[in-house]
């Protein structure tokens, strides 16, 4: 069982005036359901998430409901250093939204992507990732699509930093940028 959280440092910057806080509260677990003995097997895996609505949405910073869902995963390790992922879930009550980003329609969404991550050397790896989200009705802004690329470099056995970059479709940010840091306690 692996068990995590995390709260989003959200930095707005609109007509040249920035502000910044603390997005809402993301609770997650994760559960393998299928760990194989042999390294070139599928991996399978259930996870469970809350968010709390903790940041701020009358600045941007949250998005002032809960949201609960579950999604599935599965893993299989390629021979050239990566791994390749695909997963679908479904998000049950709530909205997408983490300050401006996401689907504001509350209620059910649907999202499934695939990813793959390789080794540069035994600090660094690159990521590439598409996903989507569908929301209840038909109509773009409950509708979104992301091509993600990133590089995580291991700072020390127990931390990283992660850089990304995001082209998005329908109620994606058109460019996204992305800097985040990795603890593994």
């Amino acid at each position: 069982m692996e068990v995590g959280f995390d709260v989003p440092l959200i930095v707005l910057v609109r007509s040249g005036d920035a502000t910044a806080g603390g997005g809402d509260l993301n609770l997650t677990a994760k559960w393998v359901v299928r760990e194989p003995t042999d390294s070139t097997a599928t991996r399978l895996a259930v996870s469970g998430a809350i968010e709390l609505p903790t940041g701020n949405a009358a600045r941007g910073f949250g998005s002032g409901v809960a949201d609960y869902d579950v999604n599935f995963v599965a893993e299989w390790p390629h021979s050239v250093g990566g791994t390749l992922r695909a997963n679908a879930g479904i998000q049950f009550a709530g909205n997408t939204l983490t300050g401006l980003v996401g689907i504001p329609d509350r209620g059910v969404v649907v999202s499934a992507g695939g990813s793959g991550t390789w080794s540069i050397d035994s600090r660094a790896s690159i990521g590439l990732e598409v996903t989507g989200y569908q929301g209840r009705s038909r109509i773009a802004a409950d509708r979104e699509l992301r091509a993600q690329g990133a590089l995580v470099l291991l700072v020390t056995d127990d931390a990283a930093v992660a850089v990304s970059l995001q082209r998005g479709w329908f109620a994606s940010p058109l460019l996204l940028a992305q800097l985040g840091c990795v603890l593994d306690f």
